[in-house]
């Protein structure tokens, strides 16, 4: 009788939050009702009511980590990079930031995404940058971090000669230290 008891409670809070929900998404309007949780703070985000979102986030009790994956798609889907920006700069992500750079990457937003590099695990610079065909910012990472592999996809990649010439450089002095 324990188990049912304790079974019967969690059906009645899973319902209470459920019609709190369906109330919160009436509020919201017709095209928010029917959705989920997450699918409603999402829709919230991409329609750019971020207080309401912030406020069904605390009202629900989401986990820090999943509002700020949905805030971050939204954002980038937006394309609010001001928001973004903010977002970022508010305290320390839950997320890391690697995930900024790979949202960015995704919707082919590579100036978005090198202001965000920085802020990642140091031996992933060079490799990013490369990836968004920074090869200036890309070759110095790697010199940096005497990265010779990266510096040898850096040198094949880029097509400037003069960029070319100093890779080749950096190469040829890490190689020989």
């Amino acid at each position: 009788t324990l188990l049912r008891d304790t079974t019967r409670g969690a059906e009645a809070r899973a319902a209470e939050q459920q019609i709190r929900l369906v109330q919160a998404q009436q509020q919201l309007g017709a095209g928010y009702i029917g959705y989920t949780l997450s699918e409603t703070l999402a829709k919230c985000l991409a329609d750019g009511n971020y207080s309401r979102a912030g406020k069904l986030r605390g009202e629900f009790g989401v986990p820090e980590r999943r509002f700020a994956w949905l805030r971050l798609r939204a954002l980038v889907g937006r394309r609010d990079w001001a928001e973004l920006a903010r977002m970022a700069a508010a305290r320390k992500s839950p997320i890391g930031f690697r995930p900024f750079v790979d949202e960015c990457i995704a919707a082919l937003q590579y100036q978005e995404a090198a202001k965000y590099i920085a802020r990642c695990d140091p031996r992933d610079h060079a490799p990013l940058f490369l990836r968004i065909g920074f090869y200036r910012e890309a070759a110095d990472a790697a010199a940096k971090a005497k990265d010779v592999d990266t510096l040898r996809q850096v040198h094949s990649a880029a097509r400037d000669l003069s960029l070319q010439h100093h890779v080749a450089q950096l190469i040829e002095q890490l190689v020989r230290t």
